[in-house]
């Protein structure tokens, strides 16, 4: 699914998404309903993708002349977990002029194929476990090692950044484990990325739904 944008006669904005189409068998049962929830998804994407980055390409457009590169939108789908119960995926959107790269965020789906709904991160859990506290304790741990090791892809107070900067939206499911995400410049310079963090089912123990 493409579009492109043009001030006068020169192109300025080129926006990509590619969703996931099931074939039977990827999602048992649901393969119609998810295939169906990514291609209206996706039109609904693309609209609010041009509408953001267009009037700041033709402003880019304008003020760099002959110098102006057309900003490319990209926005590509990882099917990262395809289970009996669950199925889950996620959608990154990138955003180029030329090698300089604008931006880049993502989103994520996790639904429950029995029941044929979006699943939230608190429903993977049993009800009073602390779900959140034990997600972030994780993720310091990992951090903590990890800025020791390369202390430039972190900012220095990014241990008071953890909590308030987590979104219980962002997770998906993998076959390892839960993983969380936070968005780019979030816990450290734009070179990060997008902070992933796995953490594996077993350090929830007996916190888990019985279908994890």
């Amino acid at each position: 699914m493409q579009r492109e944008g043009f001030w006068g006669k020169r192109k300025v904005l080129c926006c990509q998404v590619r969703y996931p189409l099931l074939e039977k068998g990827d999602a048992p049962g649901r393969e119609d309903w998810l295939s169906a929830f990514y291609a209206r998804e996706a039109r609904e994407s693309l609209e609010k993708l041009c509408r953001k980055w267009y009037p700041l390409a033709c402003r880019a457009a304008h003020r760099l002349g002959e110098d102006f590169s057309p900003v490319e939108v990209r926005r590509e789908y990882t099917v990262i977990y395809q289970g009996e119960d669950f199925f889950s995926a996620f959608l990154d959107t990138f955003v180029f002029r030329g090698e300089r790269e604008l931006d880049r965020s993502r989103v994520s789906h996790t639904f429950s194929l029995s029941e044929g709904r979006h699943v939230s991160l608190p429903a993977l859990f049993r009800p009073g476990f602390p779900y959140r506290q034990t997600i972030l304790h994780q993720v310091e741990q990992m951090v903590s090692r990890q800025s020791q090791r390369q202390p430039e892809e972190y900012y220095v107070d990014w241990p008071r950044l953890l909590s308030p900067r987590f979104s219980p939206e962002n997770f998906y499911l993998a076959s390892e484990g839960l993983v969380v995400y936070y968005p780019r410049r979030a816990l450290g310079p734009s070179v990060l990325g997008l902070p992933s963090f796995l953490i594996p089912y077993s350090l929830f123990g007996s916190g888990l739904i019985p279908e994890l």
